[in-house]
């Protein structure tokens, strides 16, 4: 399975050169096929409404991830003990011990 994945990426690859330089026309509408799959075309507001202007945009998406990377969560000071005992697990038959199961 992997074998034949990795031979039609590889014949991808050279129909891909092979078409690029003979056609100009090809390779432009490969980099617009490219620029469109790689933007934000519209986002949906929080009223419901649809937005395609661009400095809308990037107001909707600066206005959520300054929201959500600007707030604060407490969290509590790291042991330094723990980190040096490192991953403590138990045995499987403590497990198996347990009267609950």
């Amino acid at each position: 399975m992997q074998a034949e994945r990795t031979f039609f990426r590889q014949k991808a690859r050279c129909t891909h050169l092979v078409e690029g330089d003979q056609s100009i026309k090809y390779f432009h509408a490969m980099v617009n096929k490219n620029k469109q799959k790689n933007s934000i075309s519209y986002l949906i507001k929080g009223d419901g409404t649809r937005t395609t202007s661009k400095e809308e945009v990037a107001t909707l998406l600066l206005d959520f991830f300054t929201g959500f990377m600007g707030t604060a969560y407490p969290s509590s000071p790291i042991d330094m003990d723990v980190l040096r005992a490192g991953p403590l697990v138990a045995p499987v038959s403590d497990y198996l011990s347990c009267s609950s199961f």
